[in-house]
């Protein structure tokens, strides 16, 4: 039997577990639960949820301010590159905005 001892890294914000302390890093830089991540526009009564069909045929989620009038999209697409690939679906929108002076609280989260 063999056995073998390694380190195990933490997010320290939503607290996921890594075995590669490289993986471990990227995450926390882009984790949603992190302060500088957050976007209220999740918890917000503005935001309407809506699918939409991509250039591929595949569906995905859309998301726009009903307050504002305009369409959004979170973080994460910037982080996985759907913004670059996509550039036709978010001509005319804009990313969620970390601070909103718009923003009123949901009775239930969008997402």
């Amino acid at each position: 039997m063999k056995s073998s001892t390694k380190a195990i890294h933490q997010c320290d914000h939503c607290g996921k577990h890594y075995l590669v302390k490289f993986a471990c890093e990227k995450h926390e830089q882009f984790c949603p639960r992190k302060a500088e991540n957050f976007t209220p526009c999740f918890t917000c009564k503005h935001l309407i949820k809506s699918e939409i069909i991509v250039g591929d045929g595949r569906s995905s989620r859309a998301y726009t301010c009903d307050k504002m009038g305009v369409g959004v999209y979170p973080p994460k697409a910037v982080r996985v590159g759907v913004i670059d690939k996509y550039p036709d679906q978010f001509k005319d929108h804009i990313q969620m905005p970390f601070n909103c002076t718009v923003q009123e609280p949901a009775t239930e989260p969008a997402f």
